[in-house]
């Protein structure tokens, strides 16, 4: 078999309409950003969906909805010792002890379940909020935080990344109150 010629003239133009179509972006996905030496100054901006999922106990109050009001929330973090797959574990302690035991309580109470060996993640429990607050009649203005060694990390976790979501029921803004001056604790 032989092979078709090419003049060479005919086949240096091909190459350079080829290389010239590339370089004017015809063929490129993306410019390549231009790189500045030193410090510079630069923005990004990405999107990025995260799903969440999770056990958790909830108490509804006996009087809930027997009229039309706004209840307040308390949202509960278990310890360590807690975390798994069993939400028998989350009663051992805190307000799901007290709805446990038969206490009639004059809010909801939500306490999610950690992971075996996981920690409290803010964007789940604010997630978890999220689905609550549009389920239940919540007052947003009387939504509560509290919680038990992990917990309690992970409820000064929460409030420091969303003060304004995670201490409702506090009226002072919390960057001020973080000298514990009349900080509730």
């Amino acid at each position: 078999m032989t092979r078709p010629k090419i003049h060479a003239s005919r086949g240096r133009s091909a190459v350079l309409t080829l290389a010239l179509f590339m370089l004017n972006g015809g063929c490129a996905s993306t410019k390549a950003p231009v790189i500045e030496k030193g410090q510079t100054a630069r923005t990004f901006q990405r999107s990025v969906t995260k799903s969440f999922g999770g056990s958790y106990l909830i108490y509804v109050p006996e009087a809930y909805g027997d009229e039309e009001r706004a209840w307040p929330l308390i949202l509960f973090l278990h310890g360590a010792g807690e975390r798994g797959a069993d939400l028998e574990l989350v009663k051992k302690h805190g307000p799901p002890k007290l709805a446990e035991a038969g206490e009639s309580l004059p809010f909801i109470i939500v306490s999610p379940q950690a992971p075996e060996n996981g920690w409290w993640d803010s964007s789940y429990l604010l997630a978890l909020l999220d689905e609550v607050m549009d389920t239940y009649d919540v007052d947003p203005a009387r939504v509560y935080l509290t919680g038990l060694s992990m917990g309690g990390y992970g409820a000064w976790d929460l409030a420091m990344r969303a003060p304004a979501r995670a201490v409702r029921g506090h009226r002072a803004d919390l960057r001020r109150r973080l000298s514990l001056g009349g900080l509730p604790v």
